[in-house]
C-alpha cells in the first residue's frame, strides 16, 4: 500500500463520516477551513499521481460552484452603476443556492433543499464513475 493510497483513504473514510453528520438537517458544517483542505488534499493526489485529466473530470462539480462564483462577482462588479447597483447571473451564487431560489429548471418555484444535494449527489457520482472510467482506459 503506497503512502498516496493511504491518504487517500483516509481522506475518503473522514468525508464518509461528516456524511454521516451532516444529512439533512446538518448537525456539523465543514466550512471554508475544512473545503479548502480537501480541495487541497484533493488536488495535491491529483499532481503526485500525475492524473490532473481524471482530476478535473472527478471535481468538474466543484469547479461549476467556484466559477459561478467567480461570474457573479465579476459581472455584478463589472456592471455596477454609480450606486453602487450591478446586474447578477443567478439569483444567489454559489449555483446550488440559485436552483433553491427559483433558477432552472422551474422558473417561478425554487427546488427544495433536499432535491438539489439529491441531484449533486447524483451528478457526483456520475462525474466521479466518468473519472474512473477515464482513468481505466488510459
Amino acid at each position: 500500500c503506497t503512502d498516496i493510497a493511504l491518504f487517500s483513504a483516509c481522506m475518503a473514510g473522514a468525508c464518509i463520516g461528516f456524511l454521516a453528520h451532516n444529512s439533512h438537517k446538518a448537525q456539523v458544517f465543514m466550512g471554508d477551513t475544512g473545503s479548502l483542505a480537501l480541495g487541497g488534499s484533493i488536488g495535491m493526489v491529483g499532481v503526485a499521481t500525475n492524473s490532473l485529466l481524471v482530476l478535473l473530470i472527478t471535481t468538474f462539480l466543484f469547479a461549476i460552484e467556484s466559477l459561478s462564483v467567480l461570474a457573479q462577482v465579476s459581472y455584478f462588479k463589472h456592471t455596477r452603476n454609480s450606486t453602487g447597483v450591478g446586474r447578477r447571473i443567478f439569483k444567489m451564487a454559489p449555483f446550488h443556492h440559485h436552483l433553491e431560489l427559483g433558477g432552472w429548471p422551474a422558473p417561478r418555484s425554487g427546488l427544495q433543499e433536499t432535491r438539489v444535494v439529491s441531484l449533486f449527489y447524483a451528478l457526483s457520482v456520475l462525474f466521479s464513475a466518468l473519472g474512473v472510467l477515464c482513468a481505466y482506459w488510459s
